[in-house]
């Protein structure tokens, strides 16, 4: 129990079949599905992905991901140039139709986890002892079960902490990316006006031209 615990939360943030969107440099924040999970040597999770829409597989890192449920009301809003982003919209109007079923969301890591699970556990463990023992937290427990649930307790505070910190930067990472897609779509409609304005200008002048004649 303790184990899984430790596994599930110091390497994998999303399983497969999970819904979420994913960020490919060039593109915005797209739909996708996880199709299958990596654990690095390093004990870094990697995800194999599915977009929606395009079809297009990529692997990706946590830091290019979010839930799609979570980030749906940021990221999840349809695109006003129709034309320029007709397969993004066709990629979210999929993404709502699709249905994440509790057995895909379960089936996890047995299949795509087969990565030296006992030595990552071990090592993970490792260096959470070491630590504490470093703070003579441990000095005293003899039992290898509660220095087992210490470490767990300790790193788990930690982890919380952690992924709070990661959450408010990614909120503060994709407002700025969303924030810099509607500054780029201004400019673009800046562009269009002063061309329309422009051709307006040069029509008038052609038919004060024509009326003085």
């Amino acid at each position: 129990m303790v184990t899984n615990f430790l596994i599930n939360k110091m390497t994998v943030r999303f399983d497969k079949g999970d819904k979420i969107f994913a960020k490919i440099r060039g593109f915005p924040y797209w739909p996708a599905t996880v199709d299958s999970v990596l654990l690095t040597d390093n004990q870094k999770a990697k995800y194999n992905i599915i977009f929606f829409g395009t079809k297009e597989t990529a692997t990706i890192n946590d830091k290019d991901a979010c839930l799609y449920a979570e980030y749906k009301h940021i990221h999840g809003r349809p695109k006003t140039d129709i034309f320029r982003n007709k397969k993004f919209n066709q990629a979210l109007k999929e993404a709502e139709m699709s249905e994440t079923t509790e057995a895909n969301y379960i089936d996890t890591r047995d299949e795509d986890l087969k990565f030296k699970e006992s030595d990552a556990l071990n090592m993970s463990v490792k260096n959470l002892e070491e630590s504490l023992a470093e703070e003579n937290l441990i000095e005293n427990l003899e039992n290898s079960e509660e220095k087992l649930k210490l470490a767990a307790k300790i790193g788990t505070a930690l982890l919380e902490e952690n992924e709070l910190l990661k959450r408010q930067n990614f909120e503060l990472e994709s407002k700025l990316t969303i924030a810099e897609e509607r500054t780029e779509e201004l400019e673009r409609e800046k562009e269009t006006c002063t061309l329309k304005m422009e051709e307006l200008l040069y029509n008038i002048g052609e038919i004060q031209n024509n009326s003085e004649k």
